[in-house]
């Protein structure tokens, strides 16, 4: 029966504060770094899979619709240049 009674500490640093040296802590930030980019990639697989997609046709539809609202704002915008700036230039004589 061994009992560690009486006995000196085996470690230098017993009883005192150990600072783990720079490299040391550079690992362990890098590790814990990388951890947590590994949860977060790995979290949002997981929630795309949950996704539901739209099919082929749906998306054409709502490409449709985006191009042609794209032309209509542009229009718009246009026409609405078009008439300030005429009548800009009417109020100040250019």
């Amino acid at each position: 029966m061994s009992s560690s009674a009486g006995r000196a500490a085996v470690s230098k640093t017993a009883g005192r504060r150990f600072d783990p040296c720079l490299t040391c802590q550079i690992i362990i930030i890098m590790t814990k770094w990388l951890t947590n980019i590994r949860k977060f990639i790995n979290g949002t697989i997981e929630e795309l899979y949950k996704c539901t997609w739209p099919t082929r046709q749906e998306l054409f539809r709502s490409t449709i619709i985006v191009l042609v609202a794209i032309v209509a704002v542009t229009v718009f915008v246009g026409l609405v240049d078009f008439g300030s700036q005429r009548i800009i230039r009417f109020l100040t004589g250019f």
